[in-house]
């Protein structure tokens, strides 16, 4: 499958619509590094983001296939941006994409993927983000590291992570079978 595809993917097994672009670039990132599959991750502020991932899904929004929507939220964050969030539905040419790509045997190792997430017990898109960032941080090091040395390098990055945030997101990870008990 190619990355459009695993993008539908993603978002039918979700009921046919996501909430929010980070969340769906996170769930693509542990799809990238469960199925080793390389979309294209790379360090950004939000955590590990892949350019290739947000240009298949404006392909995906140009033909039709997904519809995005905004909802501004009118508040903003520390930099004076205002926040929103963009939450992505399949249309129903999309619905039809699905039906064909439900015969492909990856279309069950990528859901097999979002399933695994989820009995991990998913958390919520910041500890998502943090979980991702962490695993970044560990996937790019030959050697172990101290959860103090991972919220440093993270820092170096600009990606603000607390010990309490790191801590659930290091459960998480655990929880998928990423990381070992120390």
């Amino acid at each position: 499958m190619n990355i459009r595809d695993i993008i539908l993917v993603a978002i039918a097994e979700d009921g046919g619509k996501i909430r929010g672009r980070t969340l769906l670039q996170k769930r693509l990132y542990f799809i990238d590094v469960l199925l080793d599959v390389n979309l294209g991750y790379r360090p950004y502020f939000y955590g590990p983001y892949s350019p290739a991932v947000d240009d298949a899904l404006g392909d995906l929004k140009g033909i039709r296939f997904v519809e995005e929507r905004q909802s501004n939220f009118g508040a903003s964050d520390e930099s004076g941006f205002e926040v929103r969030r963009y939450d992505y539905e399949l249309t129903e040419d999309g619905k039809t994409i699905i039906g064909i790509l439900r015969k492909n045997p990856d279309y069950l190792k990528i859901s097999g993927v979002l399933k695994q997430l989820k009995e991990a017990q998913e958390p919520d898109y910041f500890t998502l983000s943090i979980a991702a960032k962490a695993h970044f941080i560990l996937s790019n090091k030959a050697v172990p590291m101290t959860r103090e040395e991972i919220i440093d390098i993270a820092q170096k990055l600009n990606w603000k992570i607390t010990e309490r945030q790191f801590n659930n997101a290091a459960d998480f990870l655990h929880r998928l079978g990423l990381v070992k008990e120390a």
